[in-house]
């Protein structure tokens, strides 16, 4: 038999399944919010992410024949240049601010008087 907490992953994903397939995005905006009240914080984000892309990855073949190579190459090479460039940016950025994990702006006080100053 399974748990109560299997039984609302379940049911959520399939919730967030159904959403995504209607809206073609929406699968985090669905399930996060309870999953989170049932998993670990560090799980369901993974899990979110491993949904989203499942679920997006399945409309390709429905729409390789309208990609057009020529301009999918400039999007396509700002994201293999920009992940690896950017990652190490945003930790940088949390461990500067003491929050290893996360770039907190309530936790930093520099990032806080940033946003303060700019308003």
């Amino acid at each position: 038999m399974l748990s109560a907490a299997t039984l609302v992953v379940l049911g959520d994903a399939f919730a967030g399944g159904f959403v995504s397939g209607l809206v073609g995005f929406g699968t985090g905006h669905v399930a996060l919010g309870i999953w989170l009240h049932v998993l670990a914080p560090a799980t369901a984000p993974t899990l979110v992410v491993v949904c989203s892309v499942v679920s997006q990855a399945q409309t390709i073949p429905a729409i390789w024949h309208a990609i057009d190579r020529a301009r999918i190459w400039p999007m396509l090479a700002g994201g293999l240049l920009g992940v690896p460039v950017g990652s190490p940016v945003g930790r940088a950025g949390a461990a500067a601010c003491g929050a290893p994990g996360q770039a907190s702006t309530r936790r930093c006080l520099p990032c806080r008087k940033r946003i303060i100053a700019w308003r």
